[in-house]
């Protein structure tokens, strides 16, 4: 269950290290995951902006995160 999102934990949990304050990060994502990546960015990131953009049929493909800051 946990382990399409096993990429996603373990860069969004490096991002501290790589990314500067106020910097920005974006991921494609699988239709169904926009609201768990949106977590794990907001879990660690909890002052960022966090959106889930659609595509062009509707379904969650980009979660974007704005702001970052610890």
């Amino acid at each position: 269950e946990d382990n399409a999102l096993i990429a996603y934990k373990k860069i969004v949990s490096q991002l501290p290290n790589t990314v500067v304050t106020g910097g920005s990060v974006a991921f494609e994502i699988g239709h169904l995951q926009g609201d768990a990546v949106k977590g794990l960015i907001k879990w660690t990131f909890p002052h960022s902006s966090v959106s889930v953009i659609k595509d062009i049929n509707g379904k969650d493909r980009i979660v974007s995160a704005k702001n970052l800051s610890l």
